[in-house]
Order: structure tokens, then sequence, then C-alpha cells
């Protein structure tokens, strides 16, 4: 499936998608669900639901139920190829394991702000109404909403843009830092003020551990700190 910058809100995904991916050494799973696709990586997830519409390329799309891998062309097209693979417990486990990990967070969202694009100061408005902060970098992943909802689900943040074509979530999981949670700075600031040598550390969500291939390698048994199982566990 070859996706051109014709397809506004789906491209925009996949260059996040492909950016994300590109930063990480950790597994990483795209995979349809008929008109939705989804995408998992260590910190980041999130889903592309497609609606049908007359305006639209194709009445809607159909990802069946495959797993992608993600490819980009020299004239910046984006290319979703499928991954052929045999249809095994572990192959099945990924799969609805990473469709229930990201509508596990979805159903639990709870509403706190909308977004404007052109909105200044993105992060620290998020961080007053939310108690929670994202990573500078992350910030532009935002840019591809005009206008989107932000939620809150646990240990993540959701970002939400709908319009008569799609709905797009963008979650934030491991990326996330909760103030509480003293890091390195913090730490050193207070060892200064008490005289104290005070280890430096940095607290912050745990995610499972992944491994790099969505379909090779054993998986490892984890902790987890969700009511729900991580696919990658």
């Amino acid at each position: 499936m070859k996706i051109t910058r014709e397809e506004k809100q789906l491209y925009k995904l996949l260059d996040v998608v492909n950016k994300i991916f590109g930063k990480t050494d950790e597994r990483t799973t795209i995979c349809g669900n008929n008109n939705s696709l989804y995408f998992h990586t260590l910190g980041y997830c999130g889903v592309f639901i497609s609606k049908a519409n007359d305006e639209t390329l194709v009445d809607a799309y159909d990802f069946e139920t495959y797993f992608y891998e993600l490819k980009q062309l020299p004239n910046k097209s984006f290319v979703l190829d499928v991954i052929q693979c045999d249809v095994t417990d572990d192959t099945q486990l990924l799969y609805y394991g990473t469709l229930d990990f990201i509508s596990n967070r979805i159903n639990s969202k709870q509403w706190l702000l909308e977004m404007e694009k052109d909105y200044d100061h993105k992060i620290s408005k998020i961080a007053a109404t939310s108690n929670k902060w994202i990573k500078d970098d992350d910030i532009s992943y935002l840019k591809m909403f005009l206008q989107c909802d932000v939620y809150s689900s646990g240990d993540s943040l959701i970002f939400k843009g709908d319009d008569e074509n799609c709905t797009i979530y963008l979650i934030m999981t491991g990326s996330i830092v909760i103030p509480d949670a003293e890091d390195s700075t913090q730490l050193k600031l207070e060892a200064i003020e008490q005289g104290s040598n005070v280890e430096n550390s940095k607290i912050g969500i745990i995610e499972p551990i992944e491994q790099n291939n969505a379909q090779k390698g054993s998986k490892e048994e984890i902790e987890s700190t969700y009511d729900y199982d991580d696919p990658m566990a």
C-alpha cells in the first residue's frame, strides 16, 4: 500500500511513526484491523481509524489483519509492505495483544483539555493540567494535529485528532515523566542543599523490555504495572 502526501492525515501519522521508530532500538510493530492501523514501540503507540467518506481518495482504508513494515521512498511517499508470517501462538499473541494494549488505554481515557496547533506553550499547558511532562522533542509530533484533545490514561497521555475522514490517537507511555518522581537534576539540588552525597538516579515509568524484531525472538516474562497485558510481554 502506497501513501502519498495527498492522503494527508495518514501520511502525517506515518511520518511521525517513521520518526519514532527511527529513534528506537526496541521492537516495533504495525498491524491492521480492517479500517484501523495500529502501531507500537517502547514508549509510544497509537491507531489510525479510517472513516468512509465520498471525498477521500478511497471510500475507506482496509488494512485487513496483516503485520506491516513501514518504508519511505526517495520521493518521500510511504509504503506499507505486508509481512508474510505464519499464524502461530506467538504471532496471535502479538497481534491481539497490541490491539488490546492500545484499546484499553483509549477506553480508560479521561479528558483534560483541547489544544490548538498554533498554541505557543503546549508543554507547560499540558503539564499544568495533567501533572505529566512530555519530552521537548516529542512536542513536534503534535504538529500533525490542527487541533487535538488531550487525555490522561493511567501512566499515559493520549492525543486525539478527529475529522470527517479519520480519527487518530497518539499515545505517549514510557516517554512521560511524572514530576513527583525525582529526577537526577532534583537529586543533585537536594544533595547541594543538604550537604550530603546523593546518588544520581531517575525514577520513571516502568515499561516492558521489548525485543527488536516484531516477528523474531522469544517472549520475555515481565512484571506489568497495568491491569491489562502488554503485547510485548
